[in-house]
């Protein structure tokens, strides 16, 4: 008899944390990258969110995106706390692409099946924990790898991404403002003179703006400098070149760091590892 087999195309393969956020009306958090996908729902009100270069407002029920070694950040607008469910994942398959730049409002089928994905969470957290949700917003913290709850886990977060992925929505516009617009284009010179040794001064200049000024807007949409953002692209980029094969003398060399020591320092500060350790892991 003939078999019919499923397709992976789309796995999520382990889950690195899931929790609800109640953020004060001032929250600013200064922003992070990692190695795994993480999703961001605003439950309500609106958030200010950036990825990158991108920055958007989300309200209720819209979902960001985050693609493994993207910078993002997220702050409270309007005055207002903010409610939302973070969780993040490691994910497989030749679909998993098409979740990268994804920001969208969930239409109401995709609202409900978020809505039961986190009661799912808290029901194996109170099953797990012994303690209502309402004393812990750590959906993970009674994890247990044999329990079948697990699953269901797993399928309705698979369940979820795959029909975000194959619903035709437009996606969020970007936020309009003259400072954003400045914002982006300070990170789309650094990011096409990657392999440059580019000061402040030197990213103004392009920019057609004094450095006080720069350093000014920059510091609206991101808690870290403009030297210190671009150390973090060229270590995204050292990455790539890595797992590439090149040394860690070539990687420091073609990024324009002064010497490798500092090269791999500055990898450590970012990524936790020492180059060598880092590709080890991976």
């Amino acid at each position: 008899m003939k078999e019919y087999r499923f397709s992976d195309s789309l796995e999520v393969e382990c889950l690195m944390s899931a929790f609800e956020a109640r953020y004060d009306p001032d929250f600013n958090f200064t922003g992070e990258y990692h190695d795994f996908w993480e999703a961001v729902y605003i439950i309500s009100s609106k958030a200010g969110v950036s990825a990158d270069d991108k920055i958007y407002s989300l309200s209720q029920n819209d979902i960001i995106f985050h693609k493994p070694m993207e910078f993002h950040r997220i702050w409270a607008i309007e005055g207002k706390p903010v409610h939302a469910f973070i969780f993040s994942f490691r994910l497989s398959g030749t679909l998993a692409d098409k979740l990268k730049n994804k920001v969208i409002r969930l239409n109401e089928s995709q609202t409900e099946a978020i809505r039961e994905l986190m009661d799912s969470f808290c029901e194996l957290n109170a099953q797990n924990t012994g303690r209502n949700i309402k004393d812990s917003d750590k959906f993970l913290s009674g994890w247990r790898d044999d329990e079948p709850m697990n699953m269901i886990i797993k399928c309705r977060t698979e369940l979820l991404l795959l029909d975000i992925i194959k619903a035709e929505i437009s996606p969020k516009e970007q936020f309009i403002s003259r400072s954003a617009d400045i914002y982006r284009n300070i990170i789309k010179i650094m990011k096409e003179n990657i392999c440059e040794d580019l000061s402040v001064a030197d990213i103004a200049k392009r920019c057609n703006f004094s450095p006080a000024y720069i350093k000014k807007i920059f510091a609206e949409f991101s808690d870290c400098g403009i030297h210190t953002y671009f150390i973090k692209l060229k270590i995204k980029e050292a990455i790539v070149f890595l797992e590439n094969g090149l040394s860690v003398g070539e990687v420091s060399e073609k990024l324009s760091f002064s010497n490798a020591n500092y090269f791999a320092m500055c990898f450590k500060r970012e990524m936790g590892l020492s180059p060598t350790k880092y590709l080890k892991k991976r």
